[in-house]
């Protein structure tokens, strides 16, 4: 409880207060749990005060200097602090609902869990401040400095922070919805998993800050700068992208379905099985982008694009004049399933083969499938493999031919061990015998049918007739 003796400096009036911590340089006055709403404590020196469990309630503190207090759950509600010196102070858990800090100094502050909806802090510097879990709702940060502050899991909806300086913010796991972030610096922050479903970002600094895993559904970012963002994962269903600039943003896995891309900036962009499904691209440029077989464009909307940019200015229309016909602009990027072929010159062992496959298969994870077998006239037989996106065709083809070569050799030398067995020793009968057995191919029909039986079940066996011995 508070000081008796510091209460009663207090009810002197500011002017006698002020004068009495001047004399008492090194005391850390006691006012917790004291009833101070409505009470004047204009340009009050309340530096290192106890300030704990206070009622200050319409309290008129314009100019107080109260850094380093501690207000951990004091009533604030409505008090005026326009201008106030808040550094460093401990404000966690405190009602500051409706609460005057335009202007304010709560830099280095703590605030977590705080009341602050409905709070003016327009311009307030608010930098290195930690506002874990606390509660912005409706509340006007615009203008405000917020560089280095910690905002994980803090409620900001329908918040006001226009132009606000959000340099390197941690706001993971943070509510944004339908904030007003327009011209806002958000760079190098950190916003992962967060929502910011209808918030405006119009005109807002994104650049290199990561918002993986976050929720953009129905965002406006027109002109938004968001070079070398992190956008792997997000939701960005309807988003309003038009004229941003996206270079070299990560956008791998992201849903950008029905998205407005519009004369944005795509250079040098990863998409990797990403969804552009009914996304609008006319005028954006497509400079190096980097998509692959998972990446989804269908019903893209796309009169033409440029190739590049010079000075800013994009460049290499495409078409060069009028516009691609309905479905043109999916038909010029989408990238055919990648496949490996293997070439067996000399006929094949089909045991010796099916052994290796199934191998081949469980390496990668059965992201491997048969998607043909051709017989040359030559006798060449060609099998091609369906390869899934990230699966390296040099390295498939590599691994499949050892593989085959390690089981061919498994079954011939039993096969030779057999034939001597039999009374069978001159060497060059015993390698005719073996290349005989080689050329001689299994009905195709049936061999199909076995690996469709393979390949439809993950891990399944092999047929009986096909198992090794």
């Amino acid at each position: 409880m508070a000081n008796n003796n510091h209460m009663a400096v207090l009810r002197q009036g500011v002017a006698v207060w002020n004068q009495w911590r001047i004399e008492n340089v090194n005391l850390k006055p006691d006012l917790s749990g004291m009833d101070l709403h409505d009470v004047n404590l204009c340009y009050a020196d309340l530096r290192n005060t106890d300030l704990s469990q206070t009622d200050l309630r319409g309290a008129d503190l314009r100019f107080a200097n109260i850094s380093g207090a501690n207000l951990r759950n004091s009533k604030l509600r409505y008090t005026n602090l326009n201008g106030s010196n808040l550094s460093n102070a401990i404000v966690s858990g405190a009602n500051l609902s409706g609460v005057n800090l335009s202007g304010a100094n709560l830099s280095g502050a703590a605030l977590d869990q705080a009341d602050l909806s409905g709070a003016d802090l327009s311009g307030a510097f608010l930098s290195e401040a930690n506002f874990t879990s606390a509660y912005f709702r409706f509340a006007n940060l615009s203008n405000a400095d917020l560089t280095d502050v910690i905002l994980t899991g803090a409620n900001l909806s329908s918040a006001n922070l226009r132009s606000a300086d959000l340099q390197r913010v941690t706001a993971n796991s943070a509510n944004l919805s339908d904030a007003d972030l327009g011209d806002a610096n958000l760079s190098d922050g950190q916003i992962s998993e967060s929502n910011l479903r209808g918030a405006n970002l119009n005109g807002a600094n994104l650049t290199r800050a990561d918002l993986r895993e976050s929720t953009l559904r129905d965002a406006e970012l027109g002109q938004a700068t968001m070079t070398g963002a992190i956008l792997s994962g997000v939701v960005a269903c309807g988003a309003n992208l038009n004229n941003a600039d996206l270079t070299s943003a990560n956008l791998n896995q992201a849903n950008l379905h029905r998205a407005n891309l519009s004369h944005a900036n795509l250079s040098s962009v990863q998409a990797q099985s990403t969804s552009f499904h009914e996304v609008m691209l006319t005028g954006a440029c497509l400079q190096d982008w980097a998509i692959d077989g998972g990446t989804v464009l269908d019903d893209v909307t796309c009169e033409y694009f440029y190739l590049s940019q010079l000075q800013g200015t994009y460049a290499d229309r495409r078409p060069s004049s009028g516009n691609f016909a309905s479905g043109g602009f999916t038909a010029l990027f989408q990238t055919p399933p990648k496949t490996a072929t293997l070439a067996f010159k000399d006929g094949i062992n089909w045991k010796a083969f099916l052994l290796s496959f199934q191998k081949l298969r469980r390496h990668y994870n059965e992201q491997v499938t048969i998607q043909a077998i051709e017989q040359k006239r030559s006798g060449a037989l060609l099998i091609r493999l369906e390869l899934a996106p990230g699966v390296d065709k040099d390295t498939v083809e590599e691994r499949a031919n050892q593989l085959y070569d390690a089981q061919l050799s498994v079954i011939e030398a039993q096969y030779e061990k057999q034939l001597r067995s039999h009374g069978e020793t001159h060497p060059s009968i015993i390698q005719q015998l073996i290349t005989s057995t080689r050329q001689e191919t299994a009905t195709l029909a049936g061999v199909l049918t076995m690996l469709s039986k393979v390949q439809r079940v993950p891990g399944q066996p092999l047929p009986d007739l096909f198992v090794d011995s």
